[in-house]
């Protein structure tokens, strides 16, 4: 009965909006590729009070694509030599998405790399007439500095140090390079955290074996937000 209650309400609940919320104080949080989507919204809406960005955003598209892959090669124990190789067909096949030249070359060079170990990690079997290529031909060399160098409200980074769906060595080059483009456009009211251990869902592996969030997370996040309705720099 309870539950029917608040069904009957729901449609009601935006009269208690003003009385409720301060609309000055709302702001965007972009997950994964959430990552790149929240800047961009941010540098087009004035009504947009913060950015948080988890565990995405911060390089183009295909660095993402090539971080990705290339972190599940190493899980996969390819050698430097292979993955090398891996990368080179990658970049060919970026470029199938972009001119019918581009899918020519990526064509060509299919049959010499089909028995590679790494070949399954590619685009190679894609029918050409798949929305994927659509979407990368929309998407693939999306830029996001560009776009945080106009973002201006505070923004706060948060990454996990053994992201699954990058290389380790990339996280920091990545909050780096976030930070970087926000200060590029004048925004000083930046804060990056890096949780030890912690994979792309910002989970921590524990001894029992369930996965939790990692220590200081609540903290961080709380205390941040609270911060920003504080309109604290």
């Amino acid at each position: 009965m309870r539950d029917i209650a608040w069904f009957l309400l729901l449609p009601f609940a935006f009269l208690l909006l003003p009385y409720r919320l301060d609309t000055k104080k709302i702001g965007v949080w972009g997950f994964s590729q959430g990552g790149w989507i929240t800047p961009l919204a941010a540098s087009r809406s004035k009504d947009i009070a913060f950015v948080i960005m988890a565990s995405g955003g911060g390089v183009t598209n295909q660095e993402a694509e090539i971080n990705e892959q290339v972190a599940r090669m190493r899980r996969q124990k390819l050698s430097d030599e292979e993955i090398k190789e891996a990368i080179a067909f990658m970049q060919l096949q970026f470029q199938a998405a972009y001119s019918p030249e581009g899918w020519e070359k990526f064509q060509a060079a299919i049959p010499a790399a089909q028995n590679k170990r790494w070949f399954n990690r590619t685009w190679a079997r894609i029918p050409k007439d798949d929305w994927w290529w659509q979407w990368w031909r929309m998407n693939g060399r999306y830029d996001p500095e560009p776009v945080l160098t106009k973002v201006k409200v505070p923004v706060l980074t948060l990454f996990g140090a053994a992201d699954e769906l990058t290389l380790p060595e990339i996280v920091p080059q990545i909050t780096a390079r976030i930070e970087a483009a926000l200060k590029k456009g004048g925004n000083k009211n930046v804060t990056a955290k890096i949780f030890p251990n912690a994979n792309h869902d910002l989970s921590v592996k524990l001894d029992n074996g369930q996965w939790a969030a990692p220590p200081e997370y609540h903290t961080t996040l709380t205390s941040w937000l609270l911060q920003r309705a504080a309109n604290k720099k």
